[in-house]
């Protein structure tokens, strides 16, 4: 009875929603479905009842949804049709846009694949109209309230993947994994020319795992391959990834282009009891210094790292304290706020 009262609540105070995107259990990335399942343990109600197959036009299904959730706006220039999507979505953000309850998730400062002026205005455009944004990064929301002159912008840090695991004892194999999607932005070719070049690190057994849909750029690649690395190009499943993970040393990310404001894959990692080395800059400073992971500067650092391990009460509070209902919690609690 109680539960029935509630949603009916909800509906009068139209908690309805609609999450812009891909937000099915089989998704490549599961962060919109997890964010969509929090929501709805919550008691809100989705909009998200079958699989977006329309792009854009998908917003006009919704069009009755209290609340628009709009996840990487700037890569809607990237899909099919995308330059035809990216026009449709601004005129939808300017005419019907200002009469919804928008909240914009802000992944990254601008596109990591195609970022031109209809990308960047994809953004512009719903910040304007953005009830509020959300952002992982305490740097994205400095970055949001210099580029776009707006200070609605809250910060949560990133929902976790999944529990903390402790260290298996496996036997190491590898003394880096580079696990993820193997795209240009991330730069994994110039780490790989830093190892080629540098008889220092050349004794380093490195395993590189994710798929690369680039052709051109997987052949750069391999090419950069040397007898201590191995490439496995392919998606691994949650299984052989914490196989992988466990037999290594040390998760190392490369160094990203600056687009980058949170990583996925970072909060995936410090679910493990492995050390972690990223760049000093945007997130990979801010869990530096909470103790989670260490950096570094050059590529040059590597050479004499020793592999320090991670500070595991920080990371279990982490885990502990920033899972997909908190961060649900968080969106419905702002929206009222506001109301």
């Amino acid at each position: 009875m109680l539960h029935y009262f509630i949603f009916l609540i909800k509906v009068k105070l139209n908690m309805t929603f609609y999450i812009f995107g891909a937000a099915h259990e089989n998704s490549k990335n599961p962060y919109l479905f997890n964010l969509k399942r929090a929501l709805i343990n919550l008691g809100m109600i989705s909009h998200n009842e079958y699989f977006p197959k329309l792009g854009v036009i998908d917003f006009f299904r919704n069009i009755r949804t209290g609340i628009w959730i709009i996840n990487w706006p700037e890569n809607i220039y990237s899909n099919r049709f995308g330059f035809f999507q990216s026009i449709i979505y601004i005129f939808i953000m300017f005419l019907i846009g200002r009469y919804k309850k928008i909240v914009w998730i802000y992944h990254n400062k601008y596109s990591h694949h195609n970022s031109n002026l209809l990308s960047r205005f994809c953004q512009i455009m719903t910040a304007k109209f953005s009830y509020f944004t959300i952002t992982h990064s305490e740097s994205g929301k400095s970055y949001y309230i210099d580029r776009f002159n707006l200070t609605n912008i809250y910060y949560f840090p990133h929902p976790i993947y999944q529990d903390f695991i402790a260290d298996t004892k496996s036997s190491i194999l590898f003394d880096y994994i580079i696990w993820g999607e193997i795209v240009p932005y991330k730069k994994l070719h110039s780490f790989l020319e830093f190892v080629k070049n540098t008889r220092a690190i050349n004794n380093k057994k490195i395993l590189i795992c994710g798929k690369c849909k680039d052709e051109k750029y997987l052949t750069m690649i391999k090419n950069l391959l040397s007898d201590n690395i191995i490439l496995i190009d392919e998606h691994l499943n949650d299984n052989a990834l914490s196989y992988y993970i466990h037999s290594s040393r040390c998760i190392l990310f490369t160094k990203y282009d600056s687009s980058l404001i949170s990583s996925g894959a970072l909060i995936y990692s410090i679910s493990f009891d492995k050390c972690i080395l990223g760049p000093a800059y945007g997130i990979f400073h801010e869990f530096k210094t909470l103790n989670m992971i260490d950096t570094y500067n050059d590529y040059d650092d590597l050479i004499n790292y020793s592999f320090q391990k991670p500070d595991l009460n920080a990371r279990k509070s982490y885990c502990t304290n920033y899972n997909w209902d908190s961060f649900a919690q968080f969106i419905s609690n702002k929206i009222l706020e506001k109301k």
